[in-house]
């Protein structure tokens, strides 16, 4: 199980106040590309916060439902990795904070229904999309598209990190 630990301000063994999980999946077809989220002029992986109770793996299915129209089943996903992200004075609230984002694989050939998806307010003020990119170029745009302002360069930058981990395990190349 990889676990990437990122703890910059030293509190990882501290007093946390909040604890927030989110689950995302990197959604493949066999044309080689994966499906992005934008929004917001950003980009990420389909997926989001897990609301109240719900397990992962229900948070996972729901977030994927609710964002791409697509439903699917536990067992079409593989887990790929989980990253922990421990935050002093998170944007500048005063708390401690530990953001724990849990990345699945669906390495399958769906097709995309809107009228399935249920979107925010908060997406549809951001002109929510989703977009097929080919893995061949992803990167690049990831990287041109961190520029906007200094979170999306850490959003880009830990995808950047989960598609290194993806490309490694499946033994996909550039």
């Amino acid at each position: 199980m990889k676990e990437i630990i990122i703890d910059n301000d030293s509190i990882r063994n501290r007093k946390i106040d909040e604890e927030v999980t989110r689950v995302k999946a990197l959604i493949i077809n066999d044309k080689n590309e994966i499906l992005l989220v934008h929004c917001y002029n950003e980009y990420q992986f389909p997926g989001g916060h897990l609301e109240g109770d719900e397990t992962k793996e229900e948070g996972l299915l729901r977030e994927i439902k609710e964002e791409t129209g697509i439903e699917t089943k536990i067992e079409d996903y593989s887990y790929l990795m989980t990253i922990k992200d421990y935050t002093k004075n998170y944007r500048e609230k005063g708390v401690n904070r530990c953001n724990e984002i849990v990345y699945y694989v669906l390495n399958e050939n769906y097709d995309i229904d809107l009228t399935n998806a249920h979107f925010s307010e908060y997406e549809k003020k951001g002109n929510f999309k989703l977009e097929w990119i080919s893995l061949d170029i992803v990167e690049e745009i990831l990287i041109k598209n961190s520029n906007t302002h200094s979170f999306a360069k850490l959003i880009i930058n830990e995808m950047l990190c989960v598609l290194k981990e993806y490309k490694k395990m499946y033994k996909r190349t550039d």
